[in-house]
């Protein structure tokens, strides 16, 4: 699902204010090779789910007023079934915990995505990830239920949890039971 950040309540409600290490300008540097090349297909929808996830850690201009705090969007089992607020199944996979984490969960994306959506077209694209995303927070949901029913951790009920990891994971999933490899420059292979 991504980090899980129930050690520190500190980590939970600060997560990371700003950048720290330039591994941004480093993702920048990947987005640009990817997309900069004369034979390159520009996957729309990965290039939005890149920009999003980077805005939403960034937090630029008048996005730091709009959006909740990092806190109030990550993933809380408690939260969402208890209180209700069953936004953050949607939100908490768009949130960042630190830099390195975005870095990580983006280059995921930026070598998987583009050559799936290639692949399959960019509207079916953005339905998988869409199901993707409903599926890996809701199987999370479920098991951390399941495991508190069972008596094996009501501290699974109260974690927190953020990033895009779930669906970058599940896509890795499903390309390699589909028995697809990516090459370095983003294209399947059989």
């Amino acid at each position: 699902m991504g980090s899980g950040l129930s050690t520190t309540k500190r980590k939970i409600a600060n997560f990371c204010d700003k950048p720290n290490g330039g591994m941004l300008g480093l993702l920048g540097l990947q987005v640009a090779l990817q997309y900069g090349r004369p034979d390159s297909a520009r996957p729309p929808v990965t290039a939005a789910l890149i920009v999003t996830n980077s805005l939403v850690y960034l937090r630029l201009g008048d996005l730091r007023h709009i959006l909740p705090f990092n806190f109030d969007m990550s993933f809380n089992p408690y939260r969402i079934i208890e209180g209700g607020q069953w936004t953050r199944l949607l939100t908490s996979p768009f949130v960042h915990a630190y830099e390195a984490h975005l870095f990580l969960n983006m280059s995921g994306l930026l070598w998987m995505g583009s050559g799936v959506e290639q692949s399959m077209g960019s509207a079916k694209f953005a339905s998988m990830v869409a199901a993707l995303i409903g599926l890996s927070q809701g199987i999370s949901l479920l098991l951390c239920r399941v495991l508190e029913s069972l008596g094996e951790g009501g501290h699974y009920n109260v974690h927190h949890a953020v990033g895009f990891s779930g669906v970058v994971f599940a896509m890795k999933t499903m390309l390699t039971a589909g028995g697809t490899t990516l090459s370095p420059s983003g294209s399947s292979c059989h």
